[in-house]
């Protein structure tokens, strides 16, 4: 097991809302079940292609949280999603490590879990104005001290995971 995705997946777990825990957990799970049933894992591998391409494997994360999300009757609680797309692209990535695709290291995770992120945003149609106006609501709402204003047309600060305390 790569140590770096490990700790990343604890990281997660531990910044996420205990209360939603187990419903994160359960997207998981039926997640897992998803990428390796004998069923659907000839499509999981297409989707994910040779691992190397972040865009490829964001985009195949975030279509298999929206399916989930769906599966759900759209009940999932959104927090629950990107912890959840995260422990998921984790899962993944190690699927890929121990196959010898990639080598996973912090920038190489970085990159995938940018691009995961934002297939998520788009598979939940969250445009970039969109979020920037929920990110300038919720800063009007409860500014945090010292905390740095989002770049004008950019991500927010401190990246979208950090905001929406995912990583």
């Amino acid at each position: 097991m790569n140590p770096l995705l490990e700790k990343t997946k604890q990281a997660v777990m531990n910044k996420a809302d205990k209360r939603i825990h187990p419903v994160i957990m359960k997207l998981v799970n039926a997640g897992k079940q998803v990428i390796y049933s004998e069923k659907t894992r000839e499509l999981s591998l297409k989707q994910i292609g040779d691992g190397k391409d972040p865009e490829m494997v964001g985009a195949a994360i975030a279509k298999l949280i929206g399916v989930l999300y769906n599966q759900s009757k759209k009940t999932a609680p959104m927090q629950a999603m990107i912890p959840a797309a995260v422990i998921l692209l984790c899962e993944v990535l190690q699927f890929l490590e121990d196959a010898g695709s990639i080598k996973v290291d912090s920038n190489l995770l970085a990159s995938y879990t940018q691009s995961m992120a934002s297939s998520v945003l788009q598979v939940f149609g969250v445009t970039p104005d969109k979020l920037q106006g929920m990110m300038d609501k919720q800063r009007a709402s409860s500014p945090a001290i010292g905390t740095p204003p989002a770049p004008a047309g950019g991500p927010p600060a401190g990246g979208i995971l950090a905001q929406t305390g995912a990583m």
